[in-house]
């Protein structure tokens, strides 16, 4: 419990204690009753990580619950391969804890349910000299050195304990070892992040000047349109339009996968070539709305002339009629003033489990988990995302020549895609051993997370991004937080509210209120246009809405430039390298810890037996 409690409180008020959170993990590690031990880690972490997972909205409890038992039993796994290590060998627990936690971190990133959860490195964040070493072991590399302050916290308490108080008792060679290695690791980094910042002086430069737009629209899976896609596009425009005064030479807009309709070509041919229903139907409303939509925006940009890059969804069809879906799909596109508007596009690659799709369908796990109603009946309905192939390299022309190269060139994360390494063209290397890139933008959708702390979670990750890959980066979001990043990894340029908030924590207080105006409005479809009462009623509700939705958001509109760094990083070349071989420790030491308990059994029941 204690694990779960200093770890939480590290993220939301104070991180330095993110450098303790790890210790009584250590401590259970040293115990004598091992299973005890580990049993007993599984199960608080589970219960504890069951709380703090609650921000996943879209999951049911039965969901949460295999997230949280999940990352319980990566947790007793440290805890179970770092008892056999420490009685196997002499390592001291500052070396051991961090090599076997590393591992655990980049178990929970990887595969299909992979999410960056339970990270030591994100608190720490906003210390760019702490945060340098990601352009070298990523982010990993950050946690590990975190960890091994725990892990001679728990050596420092474990070589005092019955030794009295004469430092020459328990000042033994495995404590000395443990001190000289994590106090050289921490100088190591301290001066390695001093001379990175001091070398991007020289090495950044202002890139092109970009505006991005937040919006403010917490969804709900009932009342996900509960909101007027109209208005939603038209502040779109102004906050836009504010931005212009800057000169933007690119507008980001966020993903909104729940507000802005189709708009792939297909589509909207099909939208062209339908007849006009009788009656007004939602698909029918949904084609309209699809056409206005890109002709406001394609109108838009050709007389701004400005590219507008923005992400929505794309449904392919296979009938004229217009519902004989094939597959669905979230898309980032970049509209340039160019013969009309021209268009570059690329799917989301990496979707976000259960929200977007569901992992490994088809197979017993997955099916035992959707009759115990792990996956929410609500998104059983729901036709999954089909991921895209590819990152691509978006493209267009520099308004202000600074090189020989006459464009500007970056890579699109959709949403979730900022928390993974892998999750753009950020870190990838070109035929000439240099950036295929200038820099990456994050378009995201944060409106799930209906205004809780997840929206910062999400945030904290995009430094170590810049870091890693020595790239800016542009985010625009939803209902989130909304800035920049230089390839330092410092953040400027949040979009704030009068406060100089870039986020209240009021959560959502309005939906509920939507919820029963749409329920009004749906119950009394008949007669709300001729009831003057029920008018006035629907009237101030929906003033009451929008009071708690402008004192609990913030939306609106940040002009800055993009810094560009012509270095490539080594985690650029080497990737997770130093991850994976972290993760290999992990995995051998709980493979011959299982095989040492094994044995131990077999050994015990052979000697029973002979007496």
């Amino acid at each position: 419990m204690g694990y779960g409690f200093l770890y939480w409180t590290a993220y939301c008020f104070w991180w330095p204690l993110i450098f303790v959170a790890l210790l009584p993990l250590a401590l259970a590690a040293e115990s004598q009753r091992v299973a005890l031990s580990v049993v007993s880690t599984g199960l608080v972490t589970c219960a504890t990580w069951l709380g703090v997972y609650s921000f996943f909205a879209v999951y049911s409890f039965s969901g949460l619950f295999a997230i949280g038992a999940y990352h319980g039993l990566t947790v007793s796994l440290v805890v179970f391969a770092a008892q056999w290590v420490r009685t196997r060998t002499r390592l001291p627990m500052a070396l051991t804890l961090p090599c076997l936690w590393t591992g655990s971190e980049v178990w929970r990133m990887m595969g299909p349910i992979g999410l960056p959860l339970g990270l030591l490195a994100p608190p720490v964040g906003e210390n760019l000299w702490m945060i340098q070493i990601s352009d070298l072991f990523g982010l990993y590399g950050v946690s590990f050195a975190i960890a091994m302050v725990s892990g001679l916290g728990a050596d420092l308490i474990r070589c005092s304990q019955g030794k009295g108080m004469e430092i020459k008792h328990w000042f033994t060679p495995q404590l000395r070892v443990g001190v000289f290695t994590t106090a050289s690791v921490w100088l190591f980094i301290a001066v390695y992040g001093v001379f990175r910042l001091v070398e991007s002086t020289r090495t950044m430069m202002p890139g092109p000047v970009t505006t991005v737009v937040q919006t403010d629209i917490p969804t709900k899976s009932n009342i996900a349109h509960g909101f007027d896609p109209d208005r939603m596009l038209n502040d779109m425009f102004r906050f836009s339009n504010e931005g212009l005064s800057m000169e933007p030479e690119l507008i980001v807009w966020p993903e909104a996968m729940a507000g802005m309709p189709p708009l792939n070509q297909d589509w909207l041919a099909l939208a062209v070539r339908a007849q006009p229903e009788p009656a007004a139907s939602p698909e029918t409303e949904l084609r309209q709305r699809s056409l206005r939509f890109y002709r406001s925006l394609t109108n838009w940009v050709s007389q701004k002339s400005v590219p507008l890059l923005l992400g929505s969804p794309s449904r392919s069809t296979n009938s004229l009629s217009g519902f004989g879906e094939t597959d669905r799909r979230n898309t980032a596109r970049l509209l340039l003033p160019i013969k009309g508007a021209q268009v570059q596009l690329q799917d989301k690659v990496r979707l976000f489990p259960i929200g977007e799709t569901l992992p490994w369908t088809g197979i017993p796990l997955f099916e035992w988990l959707n009759s115990k109603g792990v996956i929410p009946a609500s998104f059983q309905r729901k036709q999954t995302l089909t991921p895209g192939s590819s990152h691509n390299v978006f493209r267009f022309p520099r308004s202000r020549i600074q090189n020989t190269r006459e464009e500007w060139r970056f890579a699109v994360s959709i949403c979730s895609e900022i928390m993974f390494p892998t999750g753009s063209l950020s870190t990838s290397i070109s035929e000439d051993r240099g950036k295929p890139i200038d820099f990456i933008v994050n378009i995201s959708n944060n409106g799930g997370f209906q205004r809780n702390r997840a929206s910062l979670f999400h945030a904290l990750l995009v430094p170590f991004r810049a870091v890693e890959g020595r790239v800016g980066v542009a985010r625009s979001s939803n209902a989130g937080i909304s800035g920049f990043a230089k390839p330092t990894g410092e953040i400027w340029g949040e979009i704030r509210n009068e406060r100089g908030q870039r986020w209240t924590g009021k959560g959502a207080p309005e939906l509920d209120l939507i919820e029963q105006i749409v329920r009004i409005r749906n119950n009394n479809a008949v007669s709300i246009g001729t009831n003057r009462t029920l008018n006035l009623k629907l009237k101030r509700m929906i003033e009451r809405v929008e009071e708690l939705r402008s004192d609990a958001g913030i939306s609106g509109q940040s002009t800055q430039p993009i810094w560009i760094d012509r270095r490539v990083s080594l985690y650029s070349r080497i990737g997770d390298l130093f991850g994976y071989v972290m993760l290999l420790i992990l995995t051998s030491a709980s493979v011959l810890a299982i095989h040492g308990r094994i044995r131990s059994g077999i050994k015990q029941s052979s000697g029973g037996g002979s007496n």
